[in-house]
């Protein structure tokens, strides 16, 4: 990537000491997440956002970033690869800090599902009724002219 140009930090906000990002700081997630929907969601955002910069001074840089993103999505998308990944991760961290509190590998059974809130229904006033849905008027061009095209039809006819 281009030396004077850092398109970690200046199109996804990652500074010079965190780079080389690991894949979940390269897709904005959180440490060791593993829901593969959220996982998804953040390759695809992190994509669109750097392909704005396709066209741009700095092509190549956002197609070497595009790329990166892809390998991250791809890593972490396969348990396998994660869990390997993740193995290996951890053991650069607490080399680079070893205050750093690494969280430990959790086994999928052991997530916890957020707590399901109940939602209230909507009361409506006594002898109000729900609103209804708006209907798209319809165009009555076509039927003026079907009109039209018929009178046009009897005077050449007459």
């Amino acid at each position: 990537m281009s030396e004077q140009f850092d398109p970690y930090h200046k199109w996804l906000g990652i500074p010079l000491k965190d780079q080389p990002p690991n894949h979940y700081r390269l897709l904005g997630l959180d440490l060791f997440e593993s829901d593969p929907d959220v996982i998804e969601a953040a390759a695809f955002r992190q994509t669109a956002h750097v392909r704005t910069y396709q066209l741009g001074p700095h092509s190549a840089d956002s197609q070497n970033l595009l790329n990166e993103i892809a390998a991250a999505k791809v890593c972490l998308l396969d348990p396998q690869k994660r869990a390997a990944y993740d193995t290996e991760l951890r053991g650069r961290l607490r080399a680079a800090d070893g205050r750093r509190s690494v969280p430990p590998a959790v086994a999928p059974s052991q997530t916890t599902e957020p707590p399901i809130v109940p939602v209230r229904p909507v009361v409506l006033a006594v002898g109000q009724k729900p609103a209804k849905p708006m209907r798209r008027k319809k165009s009555t061009w076509p039927v003026y002219a079907g009109l039209g095209a018929v009178a046009l039809l009897l005077v050449v006819l007459l």
